[in-house]
């Protein structure tokens, strides 16, 4: 994966890739295509993970910047890039 074009992460997306991973948003701006991948599995499992404790309930914090940051990461999708990339997985 390759990030999107003037990427922006919030003050939370930062303190939350400090504290998990240890990156300082410049490490992740030089990351390679491997790594950002890594990275981007590794915010999805947290945030996923989060949201099963949370159950029927409001997900954590955590869990919540986790997710945002998938979304920083990767860009928005699109219904069309979703399909497709669900369709890869089967």
């Amino acid at each position: 994966m390759k990030l999107p074009e003037n990427v922006e992460f919030t003050k939370d997306e930062e303190k939350f890739l400090k504290s998990e991973f240890g990156l300082t948003v410049g490490q992740v701006l030089f990351m390679g295509e491997d790594a950002l991948d890594k990275l981007y599995s590794d915010c999805a499992k947290i945030e996923i993970h989060e949201a099963s404790i949370a159950g029927n309930g409001d997900i954590s914090e955590r869990g919540r910047i986790a997710a945002d940051t998938v979304d920083t990461l990767h860009g928005e999708y699109d219904s069309a890039e979703f399909d497709a990339e669900m369709a890869e997985d089967d």
